[in-house]
This record gives C-alpha cells, sequence and structure tokens, in this order.
C-alpha cells in the first residue's frame, strides 16, 4: 500500500507514564499490564486515513529515564508532532512537564505541535486535577487529553486529531524531511512495524 503523508510523531514524558501503553493500543489495540520501561527508543508505524489521504504515522517512544537523555535527544529531530505524557495520578509527572517543553523547545522552537497527554485515566487514583492540566496546556498553546490505554478512551481521537493539525499546519510537507511532494508511486508501506532501537550516544 502507497501512502500520502508520513509525520514523525515523538512521545515524551517521565519512564512509566504510559508512553509504550499508548502506542501500543494505538497500533494493535492491546493493553500489556506487564509492560517495562523503554530501553531507547522504541519504533511503531500505523496508517490512517483522513480527508481521502493515507497518512503513514511513524511513533518513536522515547525513554522516560534520565540515562537515556543522551539518546533520545538524537531521536527528536524531523519529528513534527510530540505527545507529552504525564500521569494523571503522579503529580511529579505533571509537574515535570515543564522540563521536557524546556528542552524540546530549544530542539523545535515553534516547528512542531505539541499535545499534552495525560495518562491512565483508569486507575482512578487522581493526583493531577483536570483544570490544572488543561490551563497549563492553554497557556502553552496546546491541547491537552485525557487517555486510557486499557479502555481506549480518547486513543484514536488524540492521533487524529494531531494528524489533522500537523496537516492543515503543513499541508505540503509529505515526509518527515519537510521536502515537498515526492512520486507516492514509489513508495511503499508496511501497514506495521516495530523495531526496538538500543543505540548510545
Amino acid at each position: 500500500m502507497t501512502y500520502n503523508y508520513s509525520y514523525k510523531i515523538i512521545t515524551v514524558g517521565n519512564a512509566n507514564t504510559g508512553k509504550t501503553s499508548l502506542a501500543n493500543k494505538f497500533m494493535n489495540d492491546t493493553f500489556f499490564d506487564n509492560s517495562t520501561s523503554t530501553i531507547g527508543v522504541d519504533y511503531f508505524t500505523k496508517n490512517i486515513l483522513f480527508n481521502n489521504l493515507i497518512f503513514k504515522i511513524q511513533i518513536w517512544d522515547t525513554a522516560g529515564l534520565d540515562v537515556f537523555r543522551c539518546i533520545i535527544r538524537s531521536y527528536y529531530r524531523q519529528a513534527v508532532g510530540v505527545l507529552l505524557c504525564y500521569d494523571i495520578n503522579d503529580l511529579k509527572s505533571f509537574n515535570d512537564l515543564s522540563e521536557w517543553l524546556t528542552e524540546l523547545k530549544k530542539e523545535y522552537n515553534n516547528t512542531v505541535i505539541f499535545y499534552i497527554i495525560g495518562t491512565k485515566s483508569d486507575l482512578g487514583k487522581r493526583k493531577v486535577q483536570k483544570d490544572l492540566a488543561d490551563n497549563y496546556a492553554s497557556e502553552n498553546n496546546m491541547k491537552h487529553f485525557e487517555i486510557s490505554s486499557v479502555t481506549g478512551k480518547n486513543i484514536n481521537e488524540v492521533f487524529l486529531s494531531l494528524v489533522k493539525d500537523i496537516y492543515e499546519k503543513y499541508p505540503n510537507i509529505t515526509d518527515i524531511n519537510g521536502i515537498g511532494t515526492f512520486p507516492i508511486d514509489n513508495i511503499i508501506n508496511v501497514s506495521s512495524d516495530r523495531n526496538f532501537i538500543n543505540k548510545c550516544c
């Protein structure tokens, strides 16, 4: 299958905030209760249909542990969307978003679209009030979603909304390099793929 657009999206945030579960739920509609922390970067792809166009979504799921910061920075390049993830049951993970955002803005300035994603909404142990996160998102000109990788709440909505926003902001960017239009007939798409990338800087 060919595709019309290819977007690189990265997930960022503290360890154990459910970034991998988010990607797994979107890609395969699966949830693994015993998933472990990401080592380096995981990579997923999935095609979605929007506006009668096929979009290949490349999800780069980055590790949240400090020890991997030197690795994951190299994977920030060429992203057009960033999902800043926090656990709504963990106030520290929300408070640390400012540090992540400061780091990311040094890389991107205003060239990418940021979303704030509150994960694990199904647990019922909320420590971050939705109004607090909504206000933070509004102050930083971002959208905010609360999601559950267990129930699937808002998973598809996040990616469909982000694809729509990227497409409307950058209608002439068809691949992750931002290089105008290329001949679609020469591009072969793999509908789903996962590679584990364990490199060091």
